[in-house]
Formats: structure tokens, C-alpha cells, sequence
């Protein structure tokens, strides 16, 4: 059972139907593979600053490190599976301080933004992902 399941249920929740903002005239090219995909790259787009990747290991750094630009560029054809990867960096991270949660917050924010939401929007729903992330962290630690 994934520990961290209501966690993206959260957040495919809180984005809702901006998961389509990519998608202005192709709507229907949105797949169940690209929504649970941007479950999975929002929080690591929150969590990657809190923690040295190496702690992880290489492997799932490097994987990591190209997983939201190649999102990015095209979403459609990213089908690399990090699930597991997000739960061991969502229950390994440290706890993070404030500085870290508000680069944390900015890092979500610009990847929304560079998904397609304009930044107020994308600054209300990293507000909301952050705080169900935070949660999430504590509950497991």
C-alpha cells in the first residue's frame, strides 16, 4: 500500500482542472499517465532542496534531476515511473526550515508556471500542494 497515496489524491484534487492549462487547445491529449506524472514531479519539485540526492544514491538523483524538465518539454512521453523513488525522498528528507520551504514554495511555483498556469494561480495551489506535502513529511517522520 503507497503511504503517500491521499497525498497525490490532495494534490490531483487541488489542481484540478489546471492540469489542462498545457493543454489550451489539445485537451484531449491528457492522459491518466500525465496526471499521476504531475503528482509525482510537484513534490519533488518542493522536496528537492531539502536533502543532498546522494543520500538516495546516484541512480535515483539522476533520475530525479532530469525527471521535471523532461516533463517540461513534453509530457506526453515521459513514462519513467518514480513513485517509489518520491516515497523514499518524502520519508528520508529532514524535516526542512523555513528557508527551505520557501525555496521549496518558489520551485513549485516556477514549474507551474512553466507547466502553463499563470503565477497566481500557481502561486494559490503551491500554497495548498505545500502545505499537504509538510503534513505528509510529518506524519511519516
Amino acid at each position: 500500500m503507497d503511504e503517500f497515496r491521499q497525498l497525490r489524491a490532495d494534490i490531483r484534487e487541488e489542481i484540478g482542472m489546471d492540469a489542462y492549462s498545457r493543454y489550451t487547445h489539445e485537451r484531449y491529449a491528457i492522459t491518466e499517465l500525465v496526471l499521476r506524472l504531475l503528482e509525482e514531479v510537484v513534490i519533488m519539485e518542493f522536496i528537492r532542496g531539502f536533502f543532498d540526492f546522494e543520500t538516495l544514491g546516484r541512480n535515483v538523483r539522476e533520475r530525479v534531476q532530469s525527471f521535471s524538465s523532461d516533463f517540461l518539454r513534453d509530457p506526453k512521453l515521459v513514462s519513467l515511473d518514480i513513485s517509489k523513488d518520491v516515497n523514499v525522498a518524502l520519508r528520508t528528507a529532514p524535516y526542512p526550515d523555513a528557508a527551505k520551504v520557501d525555496a521549496g514554495h518558489k520551485r513549485l511555483v516556477s514549474f507551474l508556471v512553466g507547466y502553463g498556469m499563470h503565477e497566481e494561480i500557481a502561486e494559490a495551489h503551491a500554497t495548498i500542494i505545500e502545505s499537504s506535502i509538510l503534513s505528509s513529511m510529518r506524519k511519516s517522520q
